[in-house]
């Protein structure tokens, strides 16, 4: 009453919202079947002049829909969502009920624009895993890059409350790429140019910092060139790649007990070739692809380090790298590596000189069988 008369269309549309069916066959009553005494002939003319002022813009003809309005029937054939799907979401206030009076009948319609919006993310819906797909990244990276205020997800109600994981407009990947690329430096300013992908590789123990990798490169504390989006791409020099190692995961990131991760992201996380992911333990799930236990891979990633990781993290070939290990003690026990802690220790006395002479004692080795392997820019 306070906002008299405008609040009588609210007013109505949140009673129509609440009691109705959006079915074919349904029967909606009249204005005075939603609020009590709204047609009543006791009313004072000017009271019923500004009732059906305020109703006018509402009204409108069989077949047709008041400005800025879509019935169901269209909105199902736009969106290529179920009417049933719709005519819930609307009345679990996931998508906004508008009315329309015909015939001295109310119904239920919805909004235009948001019907509209929704039929254009539904055609351009990226989930996070194929954003992960994408940036060549694990799934719980982007995570950490919403967190991080780099990527923004869709929050609409019916989006919320329809999906599980968080989901994207293409739109947002588009901007997210251009961003990159034009962030970045070119590769000749870069000093002893190192492939990101792989110092992640060299960067174990658990949750890679993805948030605050990119949060480097992206704000300019970190100088890089990119080809593209994905981290195969993108370069940065050796002196940043050693400090990039030294970044933790926000405390946020950490997954918490219970949670499982993916085959794909565990063996990112345990710098583990996809070939092995076999000998982590997990089952299906009710999708078909494996969920691997958190507390499982943190555990191994804690414990154990995988020669991916020492092969990144020393610039060594696994050969030779495998075989110092050996005469110095250190043993690989299965796919999954060595004792994180005393061989990383030992890798930590190696020196570069020691490393230089493995990498040419490997070259003579190849000389030697006839091998002539290209020299790498970049181990």
């Amino acid at each position: 009453m306070r906002r008299w008369p405008e609040a009588l269309l609210h007013a109505l549309a949140d009673r129509v919202g609440e009691h109705a069916l959006s079915r074919p066959n349904a029967r909606y009553g009249g204005t005075g079947h939603y609020l009590a005494g709204l047609t009543s002939t006791l009313l004072p003319v000017q009271v019923r002049d500004a009732i059906a002022s305020t109703l006018e813009p509402i009204s409108c003809a069989a077949g047709t829909n008041p400005l800025g309005q879509i019935g169901m029937r269209e909105a199902t054939f736009l969106t290529g969502q179920e009417e049933r799907k719709l005519a819930a979401a609307r009345r679990a206030g996931h998508l906004r009920t508008r009315i329309c009076l015909r015939w001295n009948r109310l119904l239920p319609t919805l909004d235009r624009q948001e019907v509209e919006w929704l039929a254009d993310f539904l055609e351009h819906r990226l989930s996070a895993a194929k954003l992960s797909d994408k940036l060549h990244l694990p799934q719980y990276a982007v995570e950490q890059l919403v967190h991080a205020e780099l990527l923004s997800v869709v929050d609409h109600p019916y989006v919320s409350a329809h999906y599980d994981t968080p989901q994207f407009h293409a739109s947002e990947f588009a901007r997210f790429a251009k961003r990159i690329l034009d962030t970045g430096a070119p590769l000749a300013s870069l000093i002893d140019p190192v492939p990101l992908h792989r110092v992640a590789r060299s960067i174990g123990g658990g949750l890679k910092p993805w948030g605050r990798i990119f949060s480097e490169l992206l704000e300019g504390r970190v100088l890089y060139s990119s080809a593209g989006a994905s981290i195969d791409r993108i370069m940065i020099s050796r002196a940043d790649a050693a400090a990039m190692r030294r970044l933790e995961a926000d405390r946020q990131h950490r997954l918490c007990r219970g949670a499982t991760l993916s085959q794909r992201d565990a063996a990112e996380v345990l710098n583990l070739p996809l070939r092995h992911v076999k000998h982590l333990p997990g089952g299906p799930t009710s999708g078909g692809a494996h969920a691997i236990p958190w507390r499982r891979v943190r555990h191994l990633a804690r414990s154990r380090v995988t020669l991916a990781e020492l092969s990144a993290l020393t610039g060594l070939h696994s050969t030779p790298l495998e075989a110092r290990l050996e005469r110095e003690g250190h043993f690989r026990r299965d796919v999954f590596g060595w004792p994180r802690r005393s061989v990383l220790q030992t890798v930590a006395t190696w020196g570069t000189s020691t490393r230089d002479e493995i990498r040419r004692r490997k070259i003579g080795e190849d000389h030697a069988e006839g091998h002539h392997p290209r020299t790498r820019r970049t181990p």
